[in-house]
C-alpha cells in the first residue's frame, strides 16, 4: 500500500496539473510481474482448421466409436462420410467460404454431422436452441444472414427464405463421401453463437477457426484427454461450452455421449449414464452438479477423472462433498466469455478453502484488470477483466458499432485488440485471479448469460406497460430467481404477460414474478434504484382457490411448499408463478422421492395446475424411515462447540418452559403424553459420554427411563411471591439435576396452585433448540387431547433423524480459515486483554437483566411494512438500530457480533423439519455505521454484511481468533406456540436454566422475539464492565433507534430520491419521444395516460371487426384469415382497422401510428436516422380519404411538421410488412397504436418529459 501511495504522490509531485485519470497506481516492477510473469502462457498452435483436425483424428481411429445418443451410436469413419456428404449436398446449393449455416437440432448425432458437415463446406455454423422462440430464431437467421438451415422435418417455423435441409430425410449413399478439399484458413469463421444482447436483441459473436483450435489444444493437453475417454454432454447446443467437450473428446479420439433435453434434467437418469458409460469426465454448472453428487455414492461416480464447473459460482460444501464421494476427482473453475472463445482462465486447485479464484489464462489468453480510466491495477484491487490473445472473438456479426465499442486496442500491447468482459475481478499474490461480480446489468442464472436490459425492451412492448425494469432476487427458499416490476395503470395477468414474453425470449429468460408498481425508484443521481423495489408478487389474481383432497395432492403441493419455501398453497398455483426455473424442476422431481413418488422434469416446466401435475405423478420406492433409532450419533457442530468451550457444571445447560393449563392438567395423560413424544424423537432420548478427551453422543432406545416426572403440590401457598420462590426451588433443583453420562435429559415437573396447574418441563440444551420447541409443544397439544379424549395417541410422521442429519453434515462440513482476522482488526472492543492484560470475571453471577418491548405498531412494520420496502429481514432492522445505539455509546463505527441461525437449511436431500435435536449454527458479522442518519445506507450495509456472513459461515466448523463480545440472537415469532386451546404461557418464572457458576460466552447477550404481537428483548450483560445506567441507556437508544428507522420507512420521500420519472429511457431514445411532444402541442395538454393496443392481436370477429390476440406479426393477415376461418378480404380488414381508428378520433381520442417510413411520402424527412417511426393522428377527413398526422421533423427536438395520409399508403405500409419485412418483427410496417385517454398524471411529469 506505500509503495502505491509513492507512485502516485511522485507521479502528483512531478506534474501537478496531471488528470485523476491518467495517475497509475503500480511501480514498474509491479507492471512488468503483471504484463509478463503472470500473462507468461504463449505455446506453438498447430496451424490446420478445426475439420482438417478431425480428419486426421479419423485416420486414427476410425473404426472407434465416436457418438453415443439412446440406442443409437456412430463411428469415426462413419461420422466423417456423413459429413462429407452433406457437405457435398450444402456446396451443391451455394453455401460455401464465409457463409453462416443455422442448425435447429436438439442434442443428437444428427446434430453433430451438421457441425462437421457444414465446417467441411468451408462455412461457420450458427447453433440454435430447438426451445427458442420463433421470433428470436428469426432474428438470429436475418442477423446472420444465413445462407442455409439444416433442421428435422417435424420442426415448424415461419421463416425468411433460405435453402433448408431436413437431416432425417438425408439418405446417404457411398457416393461423395470423400473428404473434400479444405477451402478455409484459421482466419476464417468456425461459428456463430448468439448470446443476450443489453439492446433487446441477442448478438451473434463470431468466432475464427484459429482461436477455437488454441483453445482445444490447450484444453486436450490440459485435461489430458486421450482415446480412453468418455465425455457426457449435457449443455445446450446453443451454450458456447457445448463446443469445449465436444471438440476434446473427438478431437483425441475419445467417446462422446449425448443425453436428449428431457434426460439431461433428469438427476437419476443422468447419474445412470455415468454408470453405464463409465463417463470419465464432464461440464456441469455447479447447481447441477450438487443435485447429482448428493443422489450419488462412491461407486456411482468412481469413473468420473476430471469434472469442469461453469457458469455459476461453486460452494465450498460442493467441492468437500465432491471430494468425500470421489477423493481422485479433479473439480476444474473454467471461466471465459463467449467473446473469447469459451475458455479464458482455468483453475485446477479447487478446494473448499479456494473456491472463488477463476485461476490463471490458459494459452495464449492475455489478461490485464484495469480502472475506470483503463490504468492497470495492482494486486488484490477489484478492477475490470480485460482480455486479449488467441482467443478473441472477430467480432460481432453484421454489428460492427458495437463490435468496435466491445473491442478495442489494449493501451499496453497497441497491436493487440482487447475485450472489457464487465466482470469484477482482482489478482492474487500467487498470478490466479478471483471472481468477485459484475459490473453492469448482465447476470448469469443457472449457466445462462442474461442481460436484464434485453428482457425490459420485451416488456415495454406489452400494450399496457410504460415502464419496467428487471432484476435478479432471491425467493423464499434463498434461490435466484428473475423479477419483473413494471408502471401500468392496472394489474396483468401474470400468464399474458408470461406469454407475450415468450413470443421472443427463450424460457429462461422469462421472469418468474411480475409486480406492479406505481413507478420506478430511483437513486439520488436519478439511475433507477432497485433497491428500492418491493418484494416480488406471486400471481394471485381473484381466482378460486383449489385446496388438496386426495392424498397425491397434499403431497404435490407440500413438495412445492418445501422448494419455494411457500406455505398453504393450492391446486391452481403452477410451476413458473411461483418463481421455477431449471434448478427448481430438478429440486421438486428429487424432493418427491422422500414420499414415493416420481415425475418428469417435463411436467414441472409445464404450465399446467398443480392439480394436473397431482394427476400425472406416479409411486416411487424411497421413504423416511420411521423405526426407533438407537446408537451411536455423531456430534454435531455446535454440540462440538459446547463441549470444547468447557463449561463449568455443563450438565446445567438447559432450556425450559412453563405453561399454565387454561382448565386442567392431569398427571395421567402428561405422563402419557411426554412418553409417546419421546418414543417419535429420537434425540431426546440422547446421553453423552467422555473416555480419552473424546466426546461421544448415544441414542438410547425406549428400554430405560424416558425422562423424571415430578408432581409437586403447591395448594398450600396463597400468594403469588411464596408460589414464584418455591416454582424457582424446585425448577432450580430439577436444572441442576441433569446427568448427561446417564441421563434422561428431560425433567418435567405437574405443579399444582390454588390458581390452576402449572407444567414446567426442561431439557438439556444439546437435544433441543428454539424450533424444536415448537414442534415439542405442538406434539405435546395433540398427544394430550388425544389421551383426554381416550383415543389412541398418533403424531405425525418423522422427518429424517438426527442421526442421519449429523452424519450427513460431518460429511460436508468444511474449516473456516482461520486468518481472516484482519478482517475484524478496527471493531471495538469494550475488554481488549490482549492490551490491558486484564481479564474480567464473566458467570451468570456477573451479569444482569434488562427486559423492554417494542409496542405493537412498530414490531408489526418490521414484519411487514419494512420488509417491503428494504427487503430486509427482522433481525437485520434490529441489527442495524443495535448498531447505531452502541455507535452513541461508544464512538466507535465497527461492531463484531455473534450471530446464531437454525442449521435446518444447509441440506436438501434431507428433511428435518419435524426433527428435534440441537442444530443451531452460529457465526460473527461485522456491522458498521458510518453515518447514523443515513438510514436507507445503513440498512443496506447492515443486511449485506448479514448475509454474507451467513453464506461463508453456514458450514464453518472453525472459529474465528477473535471471539466477538456481543451476542444477538432474534428467535422469530412465539405468539400461538405457547398458547394453545390447552395452555398458556404462566406468569411464573422457571428459574435458573443455565447455572450461575458457568462462564458465560458473551459479556453482552441480546436475545430478542415476538410475544402478544410485540417485539420483547432482553439485554444480559457483564456488571463488572458495564455500569446499569450505560445498560438502560443503550436500551433506551436502541428502542428510539428501531422506531426511527421505522418511521424513516414510512416517509416514501426519504427513500426515493430524484425527479419522478414516468417514462423510461426507451421513450427518449426512440421515435415515440416525439409523439408525447406532438399530443402536448397539439391538444395543449399538461398531461397525458396511454394506453398501447397492439392491432396485430385483435380478434377479429363480425361484431368487433378487429383482430385476434393469437396473431403473431410475423403472419400475413391473408393467411391468418384463412387460419381463423375468416372470409374477408386485405381491403375490407384493412379498412375495419382503419375505421376503429377514426372511431377514436370522434371520440377525441389521438392515435400514435407506428409506420414504415419508406412506404409514405415523408420518408425524405426521416429515413436518415430512422427505419420506422412513430406519427401522431389528430384527425381525418373522409371525404379525402387522408387522416392528418404531425410528425417530428428530421432536426428533432421542437420542430414538427403536419402532413396527410391517405388511407391507402396505410394499406402500402401494411404490405410492405408482408413482403419486405416477413421475416423480422423488430421493424414492423404496422405494429401498433396508442390510444390516448383522458387520465391525468402529475404535472411535472410533462416538464421532465420537455
Amino acid at each position: 500500500m506505500c509503495k502505491h501511495f509513492e507512485v502516485i504522490m511522485q507521479q502528483i509531485f512531478n506534474n501537478p496539473e496531471i488528470n485523476i485519470g491518467e495517475i497509475e497506481f503500480i511501480s514498474q516492477i509491479e507492471k512488468d510481474q503483471i504484463l509478463t510473469q503472470f500473462n507468461d502462457v504463449v505455446t506453438r498452435n498447430p496451424s490446420f482448421t478445426i475439420h482438417e483436425w478431425f480428419e486426421q483424428q479419423v485416420a486414427k481411429t476410425p473404426d472407434h466409436v465416436a457418438v453415443v445418443c439412446g440406442e443409437e451410436e456412430i463411428t469415426y469413419n462413419q461420422l466423417n462420410k456423413k459429413a462429407n456428404s452433406l457437405a457435398n449436398l450444402l456446396r451443391k446449393n451455394m453455401v460455401t467460404k464465409g457463409r453462416v449455416v443455422a442448425i435447429v437440432l436438439d442434442r443428437s448425432i444428427d446434430f453433430i454431422i451438421s457441425i462437421f458437415g457444414i465446417l467441411k463446406s468451408g462455412a461457420a455454423y450458427l447453433p440454435i436452441d430447438t426451445e427458442y422462440p420463433d421470433e428470436r430464431i428469426n432474428h438470429m437467421l436475418l442477423q446472420a444472414n444465413a445462407a442455409g438451415l439444416i433442421s428435422r422435418s417435424d420442426f415448424q417455423i415461419n421463416m425468411l427464405s433460405c435453402f433448408r435441409i431436413n437431416i432425417d430425410e438425408m439418405i446417404y449413399t457411398n457416393e461423395d463421401v470423400a473428404n473434400l478439399s479444405n477451402i478455409n484458413s484459421d482466419n476464417d469463421l468456425v461459428y456463430t453463437i448468439f448470446t443476450s444482447g443489453s439492446t433487446g436483441r441477442p448478438k451473434g459473436v463470431m468466432v475464427e477457426h484459429g482461436s477455437l483450435v488454441n483453445y482445444i489444444s490447450w484444453r486436450i493437453k490440459a485435461y489430458d484427454f486421450s482415446d480412453r475417454d468418455v465425455a457426457l454432454q449435457l449443455l445446450s447446443v446453443a451454450f458456447d461450452g457445448f463446443g469445449a467437450i465436444l471438440y476434446s473428446c473427438l478431437l483425441s479420439g475419445g467417446k462422446l455421449v449425448l443425453l436428449n433435453s428431457d434426460h439431461s434434467k433428469n438427476v437419476n437418469l443422468i447419474k445412470q449414464s455415468i454408470i453405464n458409460y463409465g463417463i470419465t469426465c464432464s461440464s456441469f454448472v455447479p447447481s447441477l452438479y450438487r443435485l447429482i453428487i448428493d443422489a450419488s455414492n462412491k461407486e456411482d461416480i468412481k469413473t468420473l477423472r476430471i469434472v469442469t464447473l461453469a457458469a455459476e459460482k461453486t460452494d465450498k460444501s460442493l467441492v468437500n462433498s465432491s471430494s468425500q464421494l470421489n477423493p481422485n476427482l479433479i473439480l476444474v473453475n473454467e471461466y471465459g466469455p463467449t467473446e473469447n472463445t469459451i475458455g479464458t482462465t482455468a483453475n485446477f486447485s479447487m478446494s473448499e478453502g479456494n473456491v472463488t479464484s477463476i485461476g490463471k489464462p490458459i494459452s495464449n489468453n492475455h489478461i490485464v484488470i484495469l480502472n475506470e480510466y483503463s490504468n492497470l491495477l495492482p494486486i488484490g484491487v477489484p478492477g475490470e477483466l480485460c482480455i486479449s490473445g488467441a482467443g478473441l472473438a472477430r467480432g460481432y456479426i453484421n454489428d460492427d458499432e458495437l463490435t468496435a465499442d466491445k473491442f478495442r486496442f489494449n493501451p499496453f500491447f497497441r497491436e493487440m485488440r482487447m475485450y472489457r468482459t464487465g466482470d469484477l475481478v482482482r489478482w492474487l499474490p500467487d498470478g490466479s485471479i478471483e471472481y468477485i461480480d459484475r459490473i453492469d446489468d448482465q447476470v448469469k442464472l443457472n449457466g445462462y448469460r442474461i442481460e436484464l436490459s434485453e428482457i425490459t425492451c420485451h416488456l415495454q412492448k406489452y400494450s399496457e406497460v410504460a415502464d419496467s425494469i428487471v432484476t435478479v432476487r432471491n425467493d423464499a427458499s434463498g434461490k435466484k430467481m428473475l423479477c419483473a416490476y413494471y408502471v401500468a395503470e392496472k394489474e396483468i395477468p401474470f400468464n399474458m404477460l408470461r406469454e407475450f414474453l415468450s413470443e421472443w425470449l427463450p424460457v429462461y429468460m422469462i421472469p418468474s414474478s411480475f409486480t406492479k408498481i406505481n413507478k420506478i425508484p430511483l437513486s439520488p443521481n436519478g439511475k433507477a434504484d432497485k433497491n428500492g423495489l418491493p418484494e416480488p408478487k406471486r400471481d394471485e389474481n381473484s381466482r378460486v382457490v383449489k385446496l388438496p383432497v386426495t392424498l397425491e395432492e397434499h403431497i404435490i403441493c407440500q413438495a412445492y411448499s418445501e422448494v419455494f419455501g411457500i406455505s398453504n398453497l393450492d391446486l391452481n398455483n403452477n410451476f413458473f408463478e411461483l418463481g421455477g426455473d431449471s434448478i427448481r424442476a430438478i429440486q421438486i422431481v428429487s424432493r418427491l422421492q422422500k414420499y414415493n413418488r416420481s415425475l418428469e422434469v417435463k411436467d414441472v416446466y409445464s404450465m399446467s395446475p398443480l392439480k394436473k401435475i397431482a394427476e400425472v405423478m406416479r409411486m416411487h420406492n424411497r421413504t423416511i424411515d420411521q423405526s426407533l433409532v438407537e446408537g451411536n450419533v455423531e456430534l454435531l457442530p455446535i454440540q462440538r462447540w459446547f463441549f470444547n468451550k468447557g463449561f463449568k457444571c455443563n450438565h446445567h445447560w438447559n432450556q425450559a418452559i412453563i405453561v399454565k393449563a387454561k382448565s386442567n392438567f392431569e398427571k395421567e395423560h402428561v405422563i402419557k403424553s411426554i412418553t409417546e413424544i419421546v418414543k417419535h424423537h429420537d434425540a431426546l432420548r440422547m446421553v453423552f459420554d467422555e473416555k480419552e478427551g473424546w466426546i461421544s453422543q448415544y441414542n438410547r432406545g425406549i428400554e430405560d427411563r424416558l425422562f423424571a416426572f415430578s408432581m409437586v403440590d403447591m395448594m398450600h401457598l396463597d400468594k403469588a411471591e411464596l408460589i414464584q420462590n418455591e416454582i424457582r426451588n424446585v425448577t432450580n433443583k430439577l436444572h441442576a439435576s441433569q446427568d448427561l453420562i446417564k441421563g434422561p435429559l428431560i425433567q418435567i415437573a405437574l405443579i399444582k396452585t390454588l390458581f390452576g396447574d402449572h407444567l414446567f418441563i426442561t431439557i438439556h440444551h444439546l437435544v433441543i433448540d428454539g424450533v424444536s420447541w415448537r414442534i415439542f409443544l405442538n406434539d405435546f397439544t395433540s398427544a394430550y387431547t388425544h389421551s383426554v379424549n381416550g383415543e389412541t395417541i398418533s403424531l405425525p410422521p418423522k422427518t429424517d433423524s438426527f442421526q442421519k442429519w449429523s452424519s450427513s453434515v460431518n460429511k460436508m462440513s468444511v474449516k473456516g480459515e482461520k486468518s481472516n482476522e484482519y478482517l475484524f482488526k478496527d471493531i471495538f472492543l469494550f475488554v481488549n486483554a490482549r492490551e490491558t492484560g486484564q481479564l474480567f470475571a464473566n458467570t451468570g453471577f456477573d451479569h444482569a437483566v434488562i427486559s423492554f418491548c417494542l409496542d405493537q405498531r412498530y414490531t408489526r412494520e418490521i414484519l411487514r411494512s419494512m420488509n417491503d420496502i428494504f427487503e430486509t429481514k427482522p433481525h437485520e432492522i434490529l441489527l442495524a438500530a443495535l448498531t447505531t445505539a452502541l455507535n452513541k455509546m461508544t464512538g466507535s463505527k465497527r461492531f463484531l457480533i455473534n450471530l446464531e441461525g437454525h442449521g435446518r437449511d444447509i441440506l436438501d436431500e434431507l428433511d428435518v423439519t419435524r426433527t428435534i435435536g440441537w442444530f443451531t449454527i452460529q457465526y460473527p458479522v461485522m456491522v458498521s455505521c458510518e453515518n447514523i442518519e443515513d438510514v436507507g445506507g445503513l440498512l443496506q450495509s447492515v443486511k449485506k454484511n448479514i448475509r454474507f456472513a451467513e453464506e461463508k459461515n453456514k458450514h464453518n466448523t472453525n472459529a474465528i481468533e477473535i471471539t466477538p463480545e456481543i451476542n444477538f440472537n432474534y428467535l422469530g415469532q412465539f405468539d400461538g406456540d405457547f398458547d394453545s386451546d390447552l395452555f398458556m404461557p404462566s406468569e411464573y418464572d422457571y428459574g435458573d436454566s443455565v447455572s450461575k457458576e458457568s462462564d458465560k460466552v458473551f459479556i453482552l447477550d441480546i436475545s430478542s422475539y415476538i410475544k402478544d404481537d410485540a417485539l420483547q428483548v432482553t439485554f444480559s450483560y457483564n456488571k463488572n464492565i458495564f455500569k446499569q445506567e450505560d445498560m438502560q441507556q443503550l436500551s433506551n437508544d436502541f428502542i428510539n433507534d428501531v422506531t426511527k428507522i421505522v418511521d424513516y420507512s414510512a416517509n416514501p420521500d426519504q427513500i426515493i430520491l430524484g425527479k419522478i420519472q414516468p417514462f423510461n429511457d426507451f421513450f427518449y431514445q426512440d421515435c415515440f419521444y416525439s409523439a408525447f411532444f406532438a399530443v402536448a402541442e397539439h391538444f395543449n395538454r399538461d398531461i397525458l395516460s396511454f394506453i398501447y393496443t397492439d392491432i396485430f392481436r385483435y380478434e377479429f370477429t363480425e361484431e368487433s371487426k378487429s383482430l385476434s390476440c393469437k396473431i403473431k406479426s410475423n403472419i400475413g393477415f391473408e393467411e391468418l384469415v384463412s387460419q381463423e376461418g375468416i372470409e374477408v378480404d386485405m381491403k375490407s380488414g384493412l379498412n375495419c382497422v382503419i375505421e376503429e381508428v377514426m372511431s377514436c378520433l370522434k371520440n377525441r381520442k389521438p392515435v400514435i401510428l407506428s409506420i414504415d417510413c419508406y412506404e409514405i411520402k415523408m420518408r425524405e424527412e426521416y429515413k436518415k436516422n430512422h427505419s420506422s417511426h412513430s406519427i401522431l393522428v389528430y384527425g381525418f377527413d373522409e371525404n379525402k380519404k387522408v387522416i392528418n398526422a404531425i410528425f417530428q421533423s428530421e432536426n428533432a427536438g421542437s420542430s414538427y411538421m403536419k402532413h396527410e395520409i391517405t388511407f391507402q399508403e396505410l394499406k402500402n405500409a401494411y404490405r410492405s410488412y408482408l413482403i419486405h419485412f416477413g421475416h423480422n418483427s423488430y421493424f414492423p410496417a404496422f405494429s401498433s397504436y396508442f390510444v390516448c385517454d383522458e387520465k391525468l398524471y402529475d404535472k411535472r411529469n410533462l416538464d421532465q418529459l420537455r
